[in-house]
């Protein structure tokens, strides 16, 4: 099972590798002359850790056969050679972020929008988002009291599916802020400083199952495993409380199950799992988050039918601003072959045809859906043929990258001009 999480880990890595080529190449063509052959040797730098990695393609291999695959070799990826591999990135980040021009795309905006935060607490802070170079520099980031803000690192702006990240410090100052959840933390006897043990439950109600997948992929990159450790089992639990189980979440539910043993783990972390572990504790959580974050805010067990039929949309490489109606396809057709009898209301029948604009929300976890189910055959391709297969692999993460982008502009005129339409057939 733990072949598994070793390809998602790996296709993580080699996804960013990827974005980073793809940005250095846009860098050298637009590169004046007295800074192209420090691009140039970036480029070379980044062909120098590819084959670090490709050297390794054998072994990498052996996760799709039945062999068996050597577990020392995959705590090895997850403990020292990915992190090594990702050091040797840093450089590289940190001259896109000196040399490329540093902006938050408006979708980013659209998306922190619709997800409704002063609802849950009116008198909030707004929200600001800094570019910055990496993940670590997260922590540098001052902090205000009339103000939260949120980081992007710079290899991130035009992708959405990272965006998730960007709820943490409002989930953060949420769960101290919000009286039923300070109660929680008395409650159950968790301090509120350590708020990150809770805010990954709020954040999975509030964005969607693709959140798991990012929590947990994001959390071994960043060797958190205390937090890992703690959290994890929760947030699966609440994937099936909120009806938003889906297939590959249980498969990476189940590779970490193994994995779970030989992952270090603080003193105060430990004590949070075997708090975390009483069934009851989880349950209180659970029940508390229910309540501070009503249906009407959250990702439903609705909205992620709707994201499953954009991730069919998205499969045929469309653009997903747009959802059809729930309605029953072979009731449409009967209706449909019924037009020509009398007294048939044609409106009604329009109406099941009818498409509204998907949230923000619901494309980007339908681009996680869609980016859990076909990265293992896109990366079982590349490391067949590395040097035939990569600029494929190059061109499908940025594919992704631009249908989700611009379906959620494109959702974002649908919404208004589907409210200007409605406000125009109100009577006065």
């Amino acid at each position: 099972m733990n072949k598994i999480l070793l390809k998602r880990l790996l296709y993580e890595l080699l996804e960013e590798i990827g974005r980073l080529e793809l940005q250095l190449n846009e860098l050298e063509n637009q590169a004046e002359a007295n800074i192209l052959p420090y691009v140039t040797q970036l480029v070379r730098h980044m062909e120098g850790v590819k084959e670090r990695v490709f050297a390794q393609r054998e072994q990498f291999l052996l996760a799709f056969q039945e062999a068996t695959l050597d577990e020392a070799f995959i705590h090895d990826c997850i403990n020292s050679i990915f992190p090594e591999i990702r050091s040797s990135l840093a450089p590289v980040r940190k001259a896109l972020y000196q040399l490329k021009k540093r902006e938050v795309l408006p979708e980013t905006e659209l998306y922190l929008n619709s997800l409704g935060l002063t609802k849950l607490v009116p008198d909030a802070p707004g929200v600001v988002v800094i570019p910055v170079e990496s993940q670590a520099q997260q922590a540098d980031l001052p902090t205000f009291e009339s103000l939260i803000v949120s980081s992007l690192p710079i290899l991130d702006a035009q992708s959405p599916l990272p965006w998730f990240g960007l709820a943490d410090r409002f989930t953060e100052y949420f769960s101290v802020q919000s009286i039923q959840m300070a109660s929680l933390f008395e409650e159950i006897g968790v301090p509120q400083s350590e708020a990150k043990y809770i805010t990954p439950v709020l954040n999975l109600r509030l964005l969607g199952p693709g959140y798991y997948a990012y929590f947990v992929l994001k959390s071994l990159e960043l060797k958190q495993f205390s937090v890992l450790q703690a959290v994890e089992p929760v947030l699966f639990q609440a994937l099936n409380r909120f009806g938003l189980v889906n297939k590959d979440l249980v498969i990476l539910h189940q590779s970490l199950e193994r994995l779970r043993q030989s992952l270090p783990v603080s003193e105060e972390a430990h004590s949070v799992v075997q708090l975390f572990g009483k069934e009851d504790v989880a349950d209180r959580i659970l029940k508390a988050i229910e309540k501070v974050i009503p249906e009407r805010l959250a990702y439903t067990e609705k909205a992620l039918l709707k994201s499953q039929l954009l991730e069919e949309r998205l499969e045929r490489g469309m653009l997903i601003s747009a959802v059809p109606m729930l309605g029953s396809p072979a009731q449409l057709r009967e209706d449909l072959q019924k037009l020509e009898q009398e007294g048939i209301d044609v409106y009604g029948i329009l109406h099941q045809i009818q498409e509204t604009p998907a949230s923000p929300r619901e494309i980007i976890n339908a681009g996680w859906l869609h980016k859990l189910d076909q990265s293992p055959a896109w990366l079982q391709a590349v490391l067949m043929a590395p040097q035939d297969e990569w600029s494929v692999f190059r061109t499908r993460i940025a594919e992704l990258d631009n249908i989700l982008l611009k379906s959620i502009e494109i959702a974002e005129v649908h919404r208004v001009l589907s409210f200007e339409e409605s406000d125009a057939l109100m009577p006065v």
